[in-house]
């Protein structure tokens, strides 16, 4: 439910090999259906619904594995977010027409992140934050992750924060919220094949099971 496998328009595959490359390899890892979520980010990634379909519809009429392959988008909250909410809501791409994913900035918050949650909602939208785990400037204060869900926000975690891909204190938070039962669903955030790879190998600790595969029992309900 969050990866970026669309070729070309972002940090992501580069070109529809390497999008079909990491199908292959998602395949072969067990998963049925994916959700391509390319980022919506103004200064660097500014897609729209055009080029974000554009590129679904190019990966598919090159695929001939039986993956189901749909896309939403990780949607940066900056201003340019915050007039695409207000003005054209109808453009956002979600899960089942609801589930709206959303990321801030890793270096500092947005100063009106609550306010946009909150607008989110007030449009019909369920949020998602995409890796909390990853926003370091929460690390001596989670209990913030707890007032979140408390207003409604759901949380994602990233595959990868469960092993040092980004880091030991990544790492360590990642555990963190998923011990306390704080997350909501479970996203590779792969970029390219070398991620895929190292989430292959990732052995987990059998004290998270139960909370793993409620999360992935999460995860079929935005298919």
């Amino acid at each position: 439910m969050h990866n970026h496998v669309l070729p070309g328009i972002d940090d992501g595959a580069k070109t529809v090999d390497d999008s079909l490359i990491m199908l292959d390899k998602f395949k072969a890892l067990g998963f049925s259906a994916i959700n391509a979520t390319p980022h919506t980010m103004n200064d660097f990634y500014p897609n729209t619904q055009e080029t974000i379909l554009k590129a679904l519809n190019n990966v598919q009429n090159h695929l001939k594995s039986d993956i189901k392959l749909k896309a939403a988008s990780e949607y940066m909250i900056d201003p340019a977010f915050e007039d695409l909410l207000k003005n054209t809501p109808e453009k956002l791409l979600t899960f089942k027409n609801k589930y709206l994913l959303v990321e801030m900035s890793f270096y500092r918050p947005y100063d009106r992140f609550e306010e946009v949650l909150y607008d989110i909602q007030l449009k019909g939208f369920q949020p998602i934050l995409a890796h909390p785990e990853r926003y370091l400037y929460y690390a001596n204060d989670l209990s913030y992750f707890t007032t979140l869900k408390n207003k409604g926000v759901r949380l994602q975690l990233n595959a990868l924060s469960l092993t040092n891909h980004y880091g030991t204190k990544t790492n360590e938070i990642a555990k963190k919220l998923l011990s306390e039962d704080l997350y909501d669903f479970l996203g590779t955030d792969a970029h390219k094949i070398e991620h895929l790879n190292k989430i292959e190998t990732i052995k987990i600790a059998a004290k998270y099971s139960d909370s793993i595969s409620k999360l992935l029992k999460n995860n079929e309900a935005l298919f």
